[in-house]
């Protein structure tokens, strides 16, 4: 066998060091890197909070805070949190349309009880029966699915759905 490059990610708090992965990759012998991703630090979030809204200014800043407040860096959390305060609108244009507003008080009392990665299960929730079936099969399958796969699958269950309608409704929901 020749060169081989192996290369792989896991969560490091979900792998311990008993887990058989980590184990496997202790007793490998060649060279070996390990790249350790870490949250974004506070500034890093800022930027990002930025780019995704393409705004800046007072009231973002306020936004920023409470967004680095919530997720605590992970980017992931941090693009679920935008959606969620443009949805509920605590993040809104003003009645001119030409500035923002964060509104705190909204945001504060927002229902967040279950941490920022409710979110995405609230989102997944609020999908008619027939998307969310589909996703279920989907997700068994990974992250990349041909649309031919999904439909196979579908069959095999005997699930009716509208393939074109789920998937938009999933576009829609940023869902994929």
């Amino acid at each position: 066998l020749g060169k081989l490059l192996l290369m792989g990610s896991y969560r490091s708090n979900e792998v311990s060091h008993e887990h058989p992965l980590q184990q496997r990759i202790l007793q490998h012998e060649g060279p070996q890197a390990h790249v350790q991703l870490g949250p974004l630090s506070e500034e890093e979030s800022n930027t990002l909070v930025e780019h995704l809204l393409d705004e800046n200014g007072i009231q973002v800043n306020r936004l920023e805070r409470m967004t680095y407040l919530l997720t605590q860096g992970n980017p992931f959390y941090v693009r679920e949190y935008l959606n969620f305060c443009l949805t509920k609108e605590i993040f809104r244009p003003d009645e001119s349309g030409e500035s923002w507003i964060f509104d705190s008080a909204k945001a504060h009392s927002a229902s967040l009880s279950h941490g920022i990665a409710s979110l995405v299960s609230e989102r997944i929730l609020e999908l008619q029966t027939e998307t969310r079936q589909l996703l279920l099969v989907a997700s068994v399958v990974g992250n990349e699915v041909p649309l031919a796969a999904i439909d196979f699958l579908l069959r095999e269950r005997n699930v009716n759905t509208p393939l074109l309608r789920s998937l938009s409704e999933l576009s829609e929901k940023h869902l994929i």
